[in-house]
């Protein structure tokens, strides 16, 4: 197994961890307040957060599934999950502390750039 199949089941491992985390603490917000007209923003956002990163973790481990058939098409697989992260995850992230997003659209734009040159090499090769 390559190293960027690696590195993308930690960070969907991470991911789904986080997600659920999230998931968790809404609902005990909810839960707490026992009145649904009183969801704000934040819960919402929150939401939102969870949604991609669960979608991050699905598209991440359809990857490595397809890893064994299909190099291309898992490197586009793991390509979507950090564009995900990119237009969905890093806005939230800014909105709620942008130092650490600064860092963290950082990595995902250097992921992107490493998969782009793998996915041109994958199709070059064929």
């Amino acid at each position: 197994m390559n190293v960027i199949a690696v590195l993308f089941i930690i960070r969907s491992l991470i991911y789904l961890k986080n997600g659920l985390f999230l998931l968790d603490a809404v609902s005990r917000q909810i839960t707490s307040s026992l009145i649904i007209e009183s969801f704000d923003s934040l819960q919402i956002f929150t939401l939102i957060k969870a949604a991609a990163l669960f979608s991050q973790a699905i598209l991440t481990l359809g990857g490595v599934i397809l890893l064994t058939k299909s190099r291309k098409k898992a490197y586009q697989f793991f390509r979507n999950a950090v564009w995900i992260s990119i237009f969905i995850l890093q806005v939230f992230n800014f909105y709620t502390n942008p130092l650490l997003a600064i860092f963290s659209t950082t990595g995902d734009l250097l992921l992107l750039g490493i998969l782009t040159s793998v996915i041109s090499v994958e199709k070059s090769s064929k």
